[in-house]
């Protein structure tokens, strides 16, 4: 009887540690596709208005994506305008800072990246040339391909 129940206490603490790492890759997963969505969102108002977004980046925790000509002000933004990682333990780490954006004539844009990180790695969002938003991981991350 012993013997049962340390195998079922050894189970138990094992799925639950799989359990949280499984949640914060998912969270992760889950914020580096918001963000994607809120940059094909502002993609697709600088192309139909044939206009130019640049990005402001704020890194960390407390961190957000805004347009650059409306300054994020510590973040306080609204909803449609101001990107926020919705995971929780999820920030963002780096930007190319290379005035990354996107331009309405000929739909281009300026390549750059961001990238999300929590405990269960990290996720670039990655912007072409040519407007192309793409995920990879920078760190072994399920359900999203390795950067090159």
């Amino acid at each position: 009887m012993l013997v049962v129940m340390a195998l079922i206490a050894i189970l138990t603490g094992g799925s639950l540690h799989y359990g949280q790492a499984m949640r914060q890759a998912h969270r992760l997963r889950q914020s580096a596709q918001a963000l994607q969505t809120f940059l094909g969102r502002m993609q697709a108002q600088a192309n139909t208005r044939n206009e130019v977004r640049l990005l402001a980046v704020t890194l960390g925790p407390e961190g957000c994506v805004a347009r650059q000509s409306e300054p994020p002000a510590g973040c306080s933004g609204s909803g449609l305008r101001v990107f926020r990682p919705g995971g929780q333990g999820v920030a963002i780490v780096d930007f190319s800072g290379n005035g990354m954006g996107f331009y309405g004539l000929r739909n281009t844009a300026q390549p750059g990246h961001i990238t999300l990180g929590n405990a269960a790695g990290r996720i670039r969002v990655v912007l072409s040339g040519r407007g192309r938003l793409r995920l990879c991981g920078e760190s072994p991350v399920g359900g999203v391909p390795p950067c090159r």
